[in-house]
């Protein structure tokens, strides 16, 4: 399972983040880099713990153990059908079981807010009913015997399963763990009737929507027929056997599974969806879309036939499972979930999807469970990096593959800066039976953590060893639950070395390293001393394998191995010369602080020698205040050039614009070619920004933005037009009519922010005409400029004609964030007018348009049925 942040938050975040330029690929990368700007020491990663972080007081909280296995869930046979209009399922379940090892006479199931109409023994001579004591929360069957583990029995139960009301019977469940969701508030009909039902099962929730044995060590085989409306598809585990019409109108679609999984991985999606069918081998590969969102399925899914060839291929080991499908839930309460071949995700992938491989970690996240998580299963929630961490750092291997070892690279160190934040507020170890909730394990540290253990593993192994291990590791437990031991012993059994000291110290320990490490020559001796202490404020003292590059001035470099196992060590190498750098751990593998001691001419040599983007990302924060000096000024328009985007970013951030003051030719010229030279739309934009803030009183800067739109991609237009119009409104506006008849959507807004800026009544129309055909993240925008464009009309007719689109748009738009953009413009556009009417109280003309616009967002919130809509509009 992916977890993710508020939309709205997503949206501030982005907002903040093309203020300073600098836009990232993901929503973690967004607030990532946010903190890396605003709160990086470059000397290390964070400033060093003084004192060590208090633990977590272990008597205050429970100790769960792995689930007791009594009987055994062999298979699940369900019948659903629904009552839409009080969110009710109506379901029949046939489950078969054998005692565990121990003679059983009593079943004990996880049944939560039924109401329970018969339970019975399925037998050759009809169904016998059992006696049964119920507590809304677990169902006691007594059985009609004794069973041995020889012996099978299958029980019957009719039930009526109401996940709305369930939170009245138990304090325990909320809207997150209901299990079974209808939503109707953002999907109606003239009716009403709720248009999308999906689950989410993880942790512990199926059992709020069928009664079974919900524990992550419980494996069964499934059947599940759904009866839905006709015009409704339905996606659940396994292989659409049958769809049947019925008399009444409905249909009943029959999926079957028949490999075994646990059972929160059960799961039903069901939306008058389009199914848009792609393949990879011989097993169907689906995608399942709101319609007005089918077009985006090749950019949102459309690298999943390439990442399960890769996956299948890097681990030895095909895809297991017999079809993969992915759809988009509305207000889902994950970011995803790796529903065994029905994966579900949050319906912000429809926002990303202007962009192919936008979604990529994510998607590749929940693919990568589908060996880490649903082939093998973490036995307890104790466990649960053998799934989030593997998933996690199948997010690094598809970015290492796909887009190349610098973004892979820089992935991971957004993994550990993440976790590092939250080792200030907590620290435990990856695998911990001490927890309030099994929901406190769904954290930084089981993935972000855990993923980067699993680098440093594979590192430490080597490649050959590691994806050995991984394929001994699945063969060995495949569709069986694992501890973390099960992991410990395939690495052992492929390289033939005792690992508990590594799995000891990772996997089971709490903390992380914190290294302060200096260096100096004895020229009398003819030897290098370097120091490392190990300052972690917890007593453990790590054991790291790490290397140690040494340069020389001829250009040379030698790679020294060594061993940190103590508090303090000091490592002596013989070296006939004096070196005039050296780097620790060069190919950035320890996950934790580490904090070196360097001056500037051993900064300025691992900008130009180092290995890593860290290397030159650390050094430019490191010399950020020497940017008055020639070699320094040098170095930043060297960054400008560097092969790797995050550095080039990282060099126009820290410009100082008044150090080059009339003697920025050099730097100049490198902006301008970087900003025809990369394909980085985001870095793009940041230049020109750049360029305008250090060169916009220079003449001819006006031919130099005229000629970047002559040859730009579409998607910077809006930033030149921009631009343009800051240097000569006029040229500005000439530019964007001579470019208006476009059909590119991109384009076309770029056109309309320069006409919200700058133009008049007669550019009305342009909107008018663009806005009924516009979508996503273009209609978003178009939106937003058409507020500020209606804001600087005074003319009634205009204002009235363009509040009623926007009206029109709040109130019959599907997706929230537009509804919710149209109606902030409206609230954007009455504040305009009642401060121009404070100021003017004379003017006629403005009262009429105040009482225009807050008579129509009235409206607006009166005909609202959405209650988190509503709840933002009492804010505007």
């Amino acid at each position: 399972m992916k977890r993710h942040l508020p939309f709205i938050i997503y949206l501030l975040s982005v907002f903040m983040i093309n203020a300073c330029a600098m836009v990232k690929e993901t929503r973690k990368q967004v607030e990532t880099n946010i903190e890396t700007v605003e709160n990086q020491d470059w000397e290390g990663l964070y400033n060093p713990l003084n004192e060590a972080y208090e633990e977590t007081n272990k008597d205050s909280i429970p100790y769960h153990e792995t689930a007791k296995r009594v009987n055994d869930l062999l298979h699940t046979k369900l019948e659903v059908s629904f009552d839409w209009e009080n969110h009710y399922l109506f379901g029949k379940a046939t489950l078969t079981f054998k005692p565990y090892f121990y003679p059983s006479n009593t079943l004990i199931l996880d049944a939560k807010g039924f109401d329970i109409h018969q339970v019975a023994l399925v037998s050759k001579s009809g169904n016998k009913d059992l006696k049964y004591d119920y507590d809304s929360m677990k169902l006691e069957i007594a059985l009609d015997k004794t069973y041995t583990k020889t012996d099978t029995f299958i029980i019957y139960i009719h039930y009526t399963a109401k996940p709305d009301e369930l939170d009245q019977k138990n304090e325990e469940i909320t809207y997150q763990n209901k299990g079974l969701y209808f939503i109707s508030h953002e999907h109606e009909d003239s009716s009403g009737t709720p248009r999308q039902i999906w689950t989410q099962g993880e942790t512990e929730s199926s059992s709020c929507w069928f009664p079974t044995i919900d524990h992550p060590n419980e494996r069964t085989t499934q059947e599940i027929s759904i009866t839905v409306p006709e015009n409704f598809l339905t996606l659940s585990n396994g292989k659409l056997m049958s769809s049947t019409n019925n008399p009444d109108g409905t249909r009943t679609d029959y999926w079957k599974q028949t490999s075994p999984h646990a059972p929160y991985l059960f799961a039903m999606a069901i939306d008058e969806y389009v199914l848009i069918k792609d393949k990879w081998r011989n097993i169907e590969v689906n995608y399942y879309l709101d319609s007005l969102y089918a077009h985006l399925a090749d950019n949102i899914f459309g690298n999943t036939p390439e990442m399960l060839e890769f996956f299948s291929n890097k681990l030895n080991y095909p895809y297991p499972w017999d079809k993969y499908s992915q759809a988009i839930v509305y207000n889902f309460v994950a970011g995803a979930m790796e529903n065994t071949g029905a994966t579900l995700f949050y319906d912000d992938l429809y926002y990303y999807g202007h962009q192919k491989g936008k979604s990529d970690d994510i998607i590749a996240h929940e693919l990568f469970h589908h060996w880490f998580g649903d082939l093998v299963t973490c036995e307890s929630w104790a466990n649960l990096p053998l799934n989030e961490s593997f998933a996690t750092y199948g997010e690094y291997l598809w970015f290492e593959f796909k887009y190349g070892k610098k973004e892979a690279d820089l992935h991971l160190q957004n993994d550990l800066l993440d976790y590092l934040d939250e080792s200030f507020t907590k620290k435990e170890p990856l695998i911990r039976f001490y927890y309030s909730s099994s929901e406190d394990m769904f954290d930084r540290h089981s993935y972000q953590k855990g993923g980067r253990v699993l680098h440093i593993l594979r590192n430490y192994v080597g490649d050959e060893a590691f994806f050995t291990a991984l394929n001994l590791y699945l063969r060995q437990n495949a569709y069986q639950s694992v501890e973390i031991h099960n992991l410990r012993l395939a690495f052992e059994e492929v390289t033939g070395e005792d690992l508990n000291w590594f799995f000891n110290q990772w996997f089971l320990t709490n903390g992380h390293p914190v290294l302060d490490i200096t260096h100096q020559y004895d020229s009398l001796a003819g030897k290098l001393l370097i120091e490392v202490l190990q300052k972690q404020p917890e007593s453990t003292v790590y054991r790291i394998p790490t290397h140690v590059d040494i340069f020389f001035k001829n250009g040379t470099k030698e790679r020294k191995n060594i061993l940190l196992n103590q508090t303090t060590q000091v490592f002596e190498f013989n070296l006939k010369q004096k070196p005039v750098n050296l780097i620790f751990d060069p190919d950035r593998i320890i996950l934790g602080e580490i904090y070196t001691h360097q001056n500037t001419d051993e900064f300025i040599h691992q900008f130009y020698n180092g290995n890593h983007y860290l290397d030159q990302i650390e050094t430019l924060y490191q010399l950020d205040d020497l940017q008055s000096e020639p070699v320094v000024q040098k170095l930043f328009a060297d960054a400008l050039k560097n092969d790797f985007w995050m550095v080039q970013q990282e060099a126009l951030y820290l410009l100082i614009p008044s150090v080059y003051s009339g003697q920025g030719h050099q730097l100049k010229n490198a902006m301008v070619d970087l900003i025809n030279s990369t394909g980085n739309t985001d870095l793009k934009i940041m230049a020109l920004e750049k360029l305008m803030e250090f060169f916009g009183e220079e003449k001819d800067l006006i031919n130099t933005y005229k000629g970047f739109l002559t040859n730009a991609h579409e998607d910077i237009f809006q930033s030149v037009l921009y631009y343009l119009i800051v240097l000569d409104q006029e040229i500005a506006l000439s530019e964007a009519h001579k470019l208006s008849d476009t059909e590119n959507p991109k384009l076309a807004f770029s056109i309309a922010s320069v006409f919200a800026e700058a133009g008049d009544e007669n550019d009305q129309p342009y909107f008018e005409t663009w806005l009924p055909k516009a979508t996503g993240d273009v209609l978003y925008n178009f939106i937003d400029s058409y507020g500020h464009f209606l804001s600087r009309m005074e003319t009634m007719s205009v204002v009235q004609k363009g509040v009623l689109t926007l009206k029109n748009i709040a109130l019959s738009k599907q997706d929230w964030w537009i509804k919710l953009i149209a109606t902030q413009q409206i609230a954007y556009i009455k504040d305009v007018f009642t401060d121009k009417m404070n100021e003017n109280p004379g003017n006629s003309k403005i009262a009429p348009l105040v009482n225009l616009s807050n008579d129509t967002l009235q409206s607006i919130k009166s005909k609202e049925t959405n209650a988190k809509l509503l709840e933002l509009y009492e804010n505007l």
